[in-house]
């Protein structure tokens, strides 16, 4: 029976993330590496600078990727409720207004109707690939809306296979 470690602290994330962006996106091996040599390096990183730099504890890689892909699921669910609130246009808005909208929808959203609580993750992953393409606001029709929608989504599954496939060697 395993046991369960103690929860994530907002620093542990921070670094998770970091590790992420700074190892999915190396240029010297690109989106050639395998999810093991790719959790490898993250694993490392994490405990590098997690254990040895901050006095925190040691994760394992099951711990970390169980972590990140709840991050990154929650990341691009509120993504995707960002788009939408700035694909409404509405005159007036600020980016701040908007982004506490798309916190509100995040809920309506969201299975569990939990609150995004991963702001600390989304500063760090929103510049990465996966998640920073450009927001366009929309100032045509509702329809031109729920497709740009649906595209967003259909890039992030295309994304994953990607990295599945990559994963699996095909």
């Amino acid at each position: 029976m395993s046991q369960r470690g103690l929860g994530f602290k907002v620093i542990e994330d921070e670094i998770l993330c970091n590790a992420y962006v700074h190892h999915s996106t190396d240029s010297a091996v690109g989106t050639y590496q395998s999810k093991d040599d790719l959790w490898a390096k993250i694993q490392n990183y994490y405990n590098h600078e997690a254990v040895d730099v901050n006095n925190l504890e040691h994760r394992n890689l099951r711990s970390l990727s169980s972590r990140f892909d709840k991050i990154a699921s929650s990341c691009t669910l509120f993504r995707a409720t960002l788009i939408q609130v700035t694909a409404r246009n509405q005159s007036g808005g600020n980016a701040e207004s908007m982004f506490a909208e798309a916190k509100e929808l995040y809920i309506i959203k969201e299975p569990k109707n939990q609150p995004f609580k991963f702001d600390h993750a989304w500063k760090i992953l929103k510049f990465h690939v996966k998640w920073a393409e450009p927001i366009q606001p929309s100032t045509s029709s509702p329809m031109n809306t729920v497709l740009h929608l649906l595209l967003e989504i259909v890039h992030h599954l295309f994304l994953d296979i990607v990295t599945h496939m990559t994963d699996q060697g095909e």
